[in-house]
């Protein structure tokens, strides 16, 4: 059993920002700032903690990384892929599909619609109400948690795992978790 944690960047900063020439240095916001602080305490209450984590090479994606696991002893592994840099879900599984068997779990941050479309085909069990709440939106901050029933990343694919939590910037307001 794998476990594959799928995290869309935080809000990032406008494109009309005079400064940003790109797309791809696009910084978080001041509220996706927040929201990494959001899911980082999600995520540290809940013990949970990649070995991998694999990444675009975005601004956006490369601080979110830095804001959600600062202050973990020691942080994941990191890689950061220039082919997650808004890929579509088949290139996101292609990327998936190289990992080292010896990885138990892993996480992608990455950015939409690529994200999106790569949670709704992996999808083939779990909580029926978590997959209508990723079926009708997953904006910026959101984390979806699938188990994996596969021994090798190799074969992760359409209808691969059961999605057993779906959390967003929204649901995690201090003080509620």
């Amino acid at each position: 059993m794998k476990k594959l944690y799928i995290l869309r960047h935080a809000k990032a900063g406008s494109k009309g920002t005079k400064k940003i020439l790109d797309d791809h240095d696009r910084p978080l916001s001041k509220k996706g700032l927040d929201s990494c602080k959001l899911i980082a305490r999600h995520l540290k209450k809940h013990k949970e903690k990649p070995a991998l984590v694999i990444s675009s090479t975005a601004k956006r994606t490369r601080k979110t990384f830095e804001n959600v696991f600062e202050g973990y002893p020691p942080p994941p592994e990191i890689e950061f892929n220039p082919r997650l840099y808004l890929a579509g879900a088949e290139d996101i599984i292609t990327v998936i599909n190289e990992v080292d068997d010896s990885i138990p779990s892993l996480m992608i941050i990455g950015h939409n619609p690529g994200l999106h479309e790569l949670c709704l085909e992996l999808a083939d069990g779990g909580d029926r109400a978590l997959i209508r709440a990723v079926q009708s939106y997953f904006p910026p901050g959101s984390l979806a948690v699938y188990e994996i029933d596969e021994k090798s990343w190799s074969d992760v694919g359409r209808k691969s795992g059961a999605l057993i939590e779906f959390t967003t910037p929204k649901n995690l307001t201090p003080g509620v978790d």
